[in-house]
């Protein structure tokens, strides 16, 4: 006799579960006309874990059989995930672009819109604050420089990193991505503060402005 889900993690280990066992467990219930296991095994198969954990609410909702409350719980417990994730590479000092992308990526995993993100941090690269723009548009975000002067002389770091991302996949700096950073740079100069590297992300990629000496051309301009 097969063993459900849940008598399956508890005797032989989390392990063991398949994928779509593993999403029957969060789902709770199926509806009248689908219960609940023939439900995630066409939800794995029509989407897999991947697409699912980039959908947002209302295109969670739109699936047949996720209404309201399977809709929040799936969100809720990927954005778990994705916490954790960030938490664990909060310990690290962010002592280069690879180290800075693997702290930010959890956040920019699945988004289909543009966010900005200043991190904050001591001369040790230790992170000590952070804060996000997120965008109402899926072509570009737009924070003007001095809203971001404000909020960086309140964070009062050291230095400071710049990441933003590109949905639509072009890791490549725009023309308005370089202006920005060389604006941002010069003016955070005249306050002491460092201007330590700008990322673009897109998809599992990242453009770093320090690796590939954008950074610190402008320096050299400043």
């Amino acid at each position: 006799m097969n063993k459900l889900p849940r008598e399956k993690l508890i005797e032989d280990g989390i392990d063991k579960l398949t994928d779509d066992e593993l999403l029957a467990i969060m789902l709770g219930v199926g509806t009248k006309n689908e219960d609940v296991f023939t439900m995630s095994k066409r939800l794995i198969k029509d989407y897999g874990f991947s697409h699912l954990l980039r959908m947002d609410y209302l295109e969670l909702s739109k699936i047949p059989g996720i209404k309201e409350a399977k809709a929040t719980k799936l969100i809720s417990v990927f954005e778990i995930a994705r916490r954790v994730m960030k938490e664990e590479s909060n310990q690290k000092p962010l002592e280069d672009a690879k180290a800075l992308f693997e702290y930010v990526y959890p956040t920019y995993y699945g988004q289909k819109k543009e966010i900005m993100i200043l991190i904050g941090v001591d001369s040790k690269l230790r992170i000590t604050s952070e804060k996000k723009y997120t965008s109402h548009s899926y072509h570009e975000i737009s924070v003007p420089i001095k809203d971001v002067i404000k909020d960086i002389i309140h964070m009062n770091p050291y230095g400071i990193f710049l990441i933003h991302n590109h949905p639509g996949g072009n890791l490549k700096p725009s023309e308005a991505d370089l202006k920005y950073t060389y604006e941002l740079g010069k003016m955070l100069t005249n306050l002491d503060i460092i201007l330590l590297d700008h990322l673009i992300i897109s998809e599992d990629k990242y453009y770093s402005f320090s690796d590939t000496h954008v950074l610190r051309n402008f320096h050299i301009d400043l």
